[in-house]
């Protein structure tokens, strides 16, 4: 019987091979680990020519139209997630590939959200930086976060969470996007905004939209001239109109 090959993508923390039960395949697909970052397409193409099967980690990886015509041999593409925004679907149709994607039982994206919230106002995880390092004891002022106000640009499954949890905390939540309506707001609990109110007024603001024409159109293997001294090769987004935008770590929260 001919062995199949399978390639699981972007496994930073090198967990995949214990975190299923991989037993019940291997018998008949190799499997390999990819745990870096590809350095771009041609580096993607080539490392992937000759599997059947990839497993992605959901927008780390992109795979364009031009990556599908390059992996002749893809036939299933499975992602973490039931939603990728970084996998051209026309593409995969097009080429024959099976695409499939993984329900969560928990999201964990809200609470991490809240503890970036802490983080930035806070200081904890600075502070116990200092400490361990024996440094002098409290060098940070924290601010309460209850009383303040947060801003949540999306308020869709995710933001609606994130929003029940700062209510939690104490805080004042708005919101924006450009779909929300009101009754959506009324519906969660919270209060409906205009974009330049939530802008003007959160103390905080975070941002769960689903990647989109309108927000961030597509992953850039290749970064523009200005951030290629920041090493951002793998991390850089650019919409069809590159803009630089500035925002403050100490008020945004990007999840």
């Amino acid at each position: 019987m001919t062995r199949l090959h399978c390639a699981i993508l972007d496994d930073y923390f090198n967990l995949s091979l214990s975190s299923a039960d991989w037993s019940k395949v291997t018998d008949r697909i190799d499997i390999t680990v990819f745990n870096q970052p590809f350095a771009g397409s041609e580096a993607a193409a080539g490392a992937l020519k000759d599997f059947e099967i990839i497993c992605a980690m959901r927008e780390r990886t992109p795979f364009p139209r031009a990556l599908f015509a390059a992996l002749p041999k893809l036939k299933l593409l499975i992602t973490s997630g039931m939603r990728n925004a970084a996998i051209d679907m026309e593409a995969a149709k097009n080429h024959n590939v099976v695409l499939c994607g993984t329900q969560f039982a928990r999201d964990p994206t809200a609470p991490l959200t809240m503890g970036l919230i802490l983080e930035l106002t806070r200081n904890i995880g600075r502070e116990n930086a200092r400490m361990h390092e024996g440094q002098p004891w409290q060098k940070f002022v924290g601010h309460e976060i209850e009383g303040r106000t947060l801003g949540v640009i999306g308020l869709g499954k995710l933001g609606g969470k994130v929003a029940g949890l700062a209510q939690a905390f104490g805080m004042n939540v708005i919101a924006w996007s450009p779909n929300l309506t009101p009754e959506r707001c009324k519906e969660v609990g919270v209060t409906y905004a205009t974009k330049e109110e939530l802008f003007k007024t959160a103390d905080v603001i975070t941002i769960h939209v689903v990647l989109g024409q309108r927000s961030m159109r597509r992953r850039c293997w290749k970064p523009c001239a200005r951030e290629r001294s920041r090493a951002r090769r793998s991390t850089c987004f650019r919409s069809s109109r590159c803009r630089s935008i500035i925002l403050s770590a100490s008020s945004i929260t990007w999840c």
